[in-house]
């Protein structure tokens, strides 16, 4: 029996080897399989609007006074289109999810400090009316 079970994995092998190697076989095989295939869609400008909005976000983009004019359209999108949104309540789930774990002195003296721009404050209306910029 047990000879019998290693002839069907040997057999097992030698098959799939044998579709792998031949390109006539393999061929028939991967036109029954569909494997997923990879497109990029983000443009280079997107890429780039995209790196530049983390490394402002991250305070990295030191001398940036303005956006970019090539990216004046990407966060329109970004903002307009729900990404923030999402971004957003990802980000506001794990402070909340940290707060919860802070302990409280139970002196009644405990505060929370906050920085009121960008933080409790959104000055999304203000960068619209002034193209992001």
């Amino acid at each position: 029996m047990a000879c019998s079970h290693n002839n069907t994995i040997w057999f097992f092998i030698l098959a799939l080897f044998t579709v792998l190697i031949s390109p006539v076989i393999s061929s028939r095989v991967s036109s029954l399989m569909k494997l997923p295939v990879i497109v990029e869609s983000r443009s280079s400008v997107d890429s780039y609007c995209e790196s530049w909005r983390l490394a402002v976000e991250t305070n990295n983009a030191v001398k940036c006074k303005v956006v970019p004019s090539k990216c004046v359209s990407y966060l329109e999108t970004y903002y307009g289109k729900g990404q923030f949104d999402t971004d957003y309540n990802v980000v506001a789930s794990y402070a909340l999810a940290f707060a919860k774990t802070v302990k409280m002195g139970g002196d009644c003296k405990d505060a929370w400090v906050f920085d009121v721009d960008e933080t409790l404050l959104s000055n999304l209306e203000y960068y619209k009316a002034h193209s992001y910029g």
